[in-house]
Formats: structure tokens, sequence, C-alpha cells
């Protein structure tokens, strides 16, 4: 799907845009003669079908409580109670590319803290240096590092909310997951969101403001 967002693509380099415009352009191509293409939601089929030289049949994959459990274990019978104390803890499960939102992201969590101090802290899953080439006030975002399975679920248990300012996915997984461990989803007011859960928040990803504000209702 990111290989047909032309809005998403403009949050990259100039290098990598060049090398998605051109996978866009191996894709289309290579699709001329194609008679069936899957895709995982009806906004990621949107998406591709504007780009496309043919008209496919497309069908949908089914996700994955429709096919088969996700068996996660005990831990998804979690009981989900609105916190009470501060700081608020919040999950962001991705990876440091720039269609991920993390700037923005944090320059939110900043005007939060000007504004009340620190009520949240953040919990992501990228390292120590990606961290710090984009953000540098201490204590109110933990850089996890790459996590096992395991490991995530552990942080979709201890955390408040899922936290998802991502510009662009085919599905998220995560917010999937997290309906699992009756854990309430703050996230971008995008079709891939509605398309996966029932958030309790969203806001305009491309907005700090309305990223900031969506975070001060939660306090």
């Amino acid at each position: 799907k990111l290989l047909f967002d032309r809005k998403v693509i403009n949050e990259f380099s100039f290098r990598y845009r060049l090398k998605l415009i051109l996978l866009r352009l191996y894709f289309v191509l290579a699709t001329r003669d194609i008679d069936t293409i899957l895709v995982q939601t009806l906004s990621m089929q949107k998406c591709i079908s504007l780009s496309l030289l043919s008209t496919p049949t497309f069908l949908r994959l089914p996700r994955f409580e429709e096919s088969s459990p996700l068996e996660l274990n005990s831990k998804s019978c979690r009981v989900y109670s609105s916190p009470t104390s501060a700081p608020l803890k919040l999950f962001y499960p991705a990876s440091f590319l720039p269609h991920k939102n993390h700037s923005r992201a944090f320059q939110a969590l900043n005007q939060v803290y000007d504004k009340l101090g620190p009520l949240l802290i953040l919990y992501c899953t990228i390292s120590s240096q990606e961290l710090s080439s984009i953000y540098s006030r201490p204590g109110i975002v933990v850089p996890l590092g790459r996590l096992s399975r395991s490991e995530v679920f552990d942080y979709y248990q201890i955390c408040d909310y899922l936290f998802f300012p991502s510009l662009c996915e085919s599905l998220g997984l995560p917010l999937l997951e997290s309906a699992s461990f009756n854990l309430p989803v703050v996230a971008s007011d995008l079709d891939y969101v509605y398309e996966s859960c029932t958030p309790v928040r969203t806001f305009n990803p491309y907005s700090v403001l309305a990223i900031t504000t969506s975070l001060l209702s939660l306090l």
C-alpha cells in the first residue's frame, strides 16, 4: 500500500521516494496480465486500483480472527479498567520508518509535557540510537528495541493504551491484536484503523496539534 499512497511518499527522502516510485511502476507493469490480486483490506484495494492499467478481480484475505483463532495464552484474558494513576503508559510497536510518524508523535508528547508535566510515557520498539536521532528529552519515550512476539504481548498487558500514529498501513496487526488484550486504541483517523479496530480516540496524524489534543483528552 505504501507504494501507492502518494501523500505518504512525501515523508521519505528523495532517494527513497525514487525507489518507491520505481517499485510502483514495476508493480503496475507486472500486473497488466494478472487476473486476481489478493489484498488485506478494502482501503488497500482502493489505493492500488487507482494506479493499475488493468482491471483485475480483488480478493480480500480474511483477518486472522475470521480464519483461525489467535492463540495468545491466558494473557488475552486481561480485564481493562480505566487508568487511575499517572503516568499513563502508551505502547507503539512499530519500525523506525518515516511513515510510522515517530517525529510528530514525539513533538506531541513534548507539548503534553510542557502543558501538564510528565503524565505520559511512551514505550516504542525502536533503538536508543534511532530515538536519539530525533528526540532528546529524557524520561518520556522509552526505546525498547526489537521485541519478540511474547514481549510485545507483555506490553499489551501492562500498558494503558495502544498508541498508533502511523500514516499508512496495509493492515496494522497491533490494532487487531489489541482487541485480544482489551487494550484501548488511540490512533490515526485513517481508513486502515477503522478496518482493524474501534479506537477510543483518533486524530489527524499529520497535525502535531491534533495528536497533542487527543493525548491531552486521555488525562
